[in-house]
Parts: C-alpha cells; structure tokens; sequence
C-alpha cells in the first residue's frame, strides 16, 4: 500500500502547492518520487544516485526562490518522466532483458534471470516491444514538460497538463491490460485491480538491478 498513498500524497502536495502558491510545497513530491525510485542505489550507497539527488533537490529549490512558481510543477513531471526514460530505456541494451519483460517474468513468479528461458518466446518479443514503446513515450513527455518548464504557462493550465499526462498513462495502462489480458492471460490476473495490485507489490529494486 505504500506505493499508491505515496502517489495520492503526490497529488496532493501538488494540488496544494498551486492552490496555496507555495512552490516549497510543491517541490515535496519532486523529492519524494526521486528518492522511492533511486531507493535500492541509495540504499548501497551509489554516488551517481546521491549526487543526483542532491542536483534534483538544488535545481528544485533554486527554481521555487528564484522563479515565479509556475516551473514546479513541470518540473516534477519532467524529472519523473525522465526517471522513467532511463528505468526503460537502459534495459534496452544488447544482451539486457527489458524492463517490461521483467515485469512480466515476476508477475509469473519467475525470477527476472529466468524469464528468457520460462517465458514464451512470442511474450518476449511483445514485452521488447512494449519496454520500446513506453520508452518512445516517455521521451515524448520529457519533451512536453521541458518545453513547459521553460515557457511557464499559467500555474494552472500546468496542472491540468500535469494530471492530463499522467490519465494519458492510465488509460495506456487499462488498453495495453485489456490486449495483454487477451493474447498472453496470467491465471493471477482476474481483472486489472488484480493487474495493478501486482505491479504495487512487485520488488522494483530487484528488478532494476543488472
């Protein structure tokens, strides 16, 4: 249950933030994201997750005292978004299992080592596919929030392309559900609670490591 309150705190810090014009308060769910997804590599003491933890929080909090307020909330989604790209993305290397077929492998109770050998082949190459796809548009919202970041649009009309990305990705999340559901059923998965109830509890910090 982590995961989905820390997300809810997400929404919340955000809407009172724009609400309140505090952009502190805004800046909290910056933090909070980064650190729950760099948590295994700050947890075995990596600097390149530290120190880029530390310029995410300097960067945050030059551009909530020295800006007007508006670049907060962008900049939280482009962080996140950016997090993401690399999370996919660097799974996509010669000879590495992509990040989705990982999930897919754990969400099948195999370890993420012995998904080329338990998993279908043609599960495989769908799950390639799919970690490519969430890489093309994860970039693709790198890009969004950058240029709004710069540009600064109203504190409010950022919200509201704030929070239209992230239902742009839920409803990525229930189609791609309903296709897999269908082409490659899992007996574990009755329905997409079930489906989204085993992503919260899968161990992401196992399965990032390389």
């Amino acid at each position: 249950m982590r995961r989905p309150l820390l997300f809810l705190l997400y929404f919340g810090l955000m809407l009172g933030g724009v609400l309140l014009r505090q952009p502190l308060l805004a800046l909290l769910p910056l933090l909070l994201i980064c650190a729950m997804f760099l948590r295994p590599a700050l947890a075995q003491g990596r600097l390149w997750a530290w120190a880029g933890l530390t310029l995410i929080a300097a960067l945050g909090l030059f551009v909530a005292l020295y800006g007007d307020g508006r670049q907060v909330i962008p900049l939280v989604s482009l962080v996140i978004f950016l997090l993401m790209l690399v999370l996919f993305g660097r799974t996509l290397r010669p000879g590495d299992v992509p990040l989705a077929t990982r999930v897919a492998a754990a969400a099948r109770g195999y370890a993420p080592e012995q998904a080329v050998t338990q998993m279908a082949p043609a599960l495989q190459r769908y799950t390639r596919l799919l970690t490519w796809f969430w890489t093309v548009m994860f970039a693709l919202f790198v890009l969004q929030s950058l240029l709004v970041t710069v540009y600064a649009p109203p504190a409010g009309l950022g919200l509201i392309i704030d929070l239209s990305n992230f239902a742009l990705v839920t409803l990525l999340l229930v189609g791609e559900y309903l296709y897999h559901s269908r082409r490659f059923p899992n007996p574990r998965h009755r329905n997409f609670l079930d489906f989204i109830r085993e992503l919260a509890r899968l161990d992401y910090g196992r399965l990032l490591i390389d």
